[in-house]
């Protein structure tokens, strides 16, 4: 049983990491399809429903023998400075981001400038009027991890999976190696091998307990219906007229 629930952990805990590297693989990708603008810009994008983000670079990691260098500074430009216009030519109110949302392309960070929401699929428009460098729009890192929030349940279920199921064969194994208990002919409760079995039913009242097989008197034996008729009593003279030999003979001169 534990085996099984180990394989069973191991198997829904790579099935969600899975899940959750293609979640943020395809949302990354999505916000990817546009390459990076530099500002001050206007371009337009093709989006989904859902958060979105306007995402300004901000810094770079570089891989220097087995040492990673990260380097990144804070966003300068403000959600006043980025306006979203629909499909039907409605403009879209963009807000400030309240967390640090940041996303790693091709060594390249960018973080959350301006965020908005899309309510449905179609090409947007947007304007960057402030001069920040490189800027590219991509779903709002909440949103991804919203998506793949299943995935993160089948990891953690996967992982509860793995621990009762170490568990389990650490018990089933110590419990193999105890040793069975000797029961005596009569099974549990029974009498112990050696014991001869008893003429009548245990436990009855009324049953007579057999006379006793020690001779009556002696200390620590015990006390049940004597096998022997009593002894006589202790030996006694016999008795003669005064002066006489109790035997017979002649009295001593």
């Amino acid at each position: 049983m534990g085996w099984w629930l180990i394989g069973i952990g191991i198997a829904l805990g790579a099935s969600g990491f899975a899940g959750v590297l293609g979640s943020l693989g395809s949302a990354l990708g999505d916000g990817s399809t546009t390459a990076p603008h530099s500002t001050p810009a206007t371009f337009t994008v093709p989006l989904e429903s859902g958060d979105w983000a306007v995402y300004q670079y901000t810094g770079n990691t570089q891989q220097v023998g087995p040492v990673t260098r990260t380097s990144n500074r804070s966003v300068t430009l403000s959600a006043r400075q980025v306006t979203i216009t629909s499909p039907s030519g409605q403009a879209i109110t963009a807000t400030g981001s309240t967390v640090n949302e940041t996303i790693t392309l091709d060594g390249a960070i960018y973080t959350a400038a301006a965020i908005f929401t899309v309510a449905e699929p179609g090409s947007y428009r947007v304007e960057v009027t402030k001069q920040v460098g490189d800027v590219r729009v991509a779903p709002r890192v909440t949103s991804i991890f919203g998506g793949a929030a299943w995935w993160f349940v089948a990891i953690a279920l996967g992982g509860l999976l793995f621990v009762a199921g170490i568990i389990t064969a650490i018990v089933g194994a110590r419990g193999s190696r105890t040793p069975p208990t000797a029961w005596g002919p009569g099974g549990p409760g029974g009498p112990a091998y050696g014991a001869g079995p008893s003429p009548y039913p245990p436990g009855q009242p009324g049953y007579p307990t057999g006379p006793s097989t020690y001779p009556p008197g002696q200390p620590g034996y015990p006390t049940g219906q004597a096998p022997y008729p009593p002894g006589p009593g202790p030996w006694t003279p016999p008795s003669g007229p005064p002066g006489s030999s109790p035997w017979g003979a002649p009295p001593a001169s």
